[in-house]
């Protein structure tokens, strides 16, 4: 069985293996720091809602209704969205501090996912030039960011298959 060469030697200037720690950080940072701050941005607005006394939900016209279920719909979507970021980050480290390259698959996969969606949202919503160089940017960083993570996971599983081949041959 021949074995793949990772694509990638370095991340930036840091080796794979640091370069992936800094990409997993960095999505635990992003990933939970979200989900912290809209999950506590939606029980405000929640709060606001139904302590206004001028506020009542069942007496608003009905796009009002549907607009505020709408925000909070939304916003616990953006929140379970950036739980799981977090929790790929997570599973990202632990599968580079421990040499398990299966660890890193969710990381890849929600790379993937989140690639598509953008390039979706571009050729969608993509009228305005602002938003064009920002999703470009933004989905050359994504597509960098698979293949840093992708070779660190290739040369994760070479080394953890060289001694399995050793004793294979022997």
């Amino acid at each position: 069985m021949a074995t793949k060469e990772p694509m990638l030697d370095r991340c930036c200037c840091f080796s794979l293996r640091s370069g992936g720690l800094v990409l997993g950080w960095l999505a635990i940072v992003i990933g939970f720091g979200g989900c912290i701050i809209t999950t506590g941005f939606l029980f405000n607005k929640l709060y606001e809602y139904s302590n206004d006394d001028s506020i009542n939900l069942y007496a608003l016209r009905f796009r009002e209704r549907v607009l505020k279920s709408n925000f909070v719909s939304l916003s616990m979507w953006l929140a379970f969205v950036l739980l799981i970021h977090g929790i790929s980050g997570v599973l990202l480290v632990v599968g580079i501090k421990q040499n398990r390259h299966m660890k890193m698959m969710m990381y890849m996969v929600l790379r993937i996912i989140e690639t598509i969606y953008l390039i979706y949202l571009l050729f969608s919503y993509g009228q305005y030039a602002k938003n064009i160089i920002k999703e470009v940017a933004y989905i050359c960083l994504n597509v960098y960011y698979y293949f840093v993570v992708y070779s660190l996971y290739v040369k994760i599983k070479t080394e953890n298959m060289q001694p399995q081949l050793a004793t294979t041959l022997a």
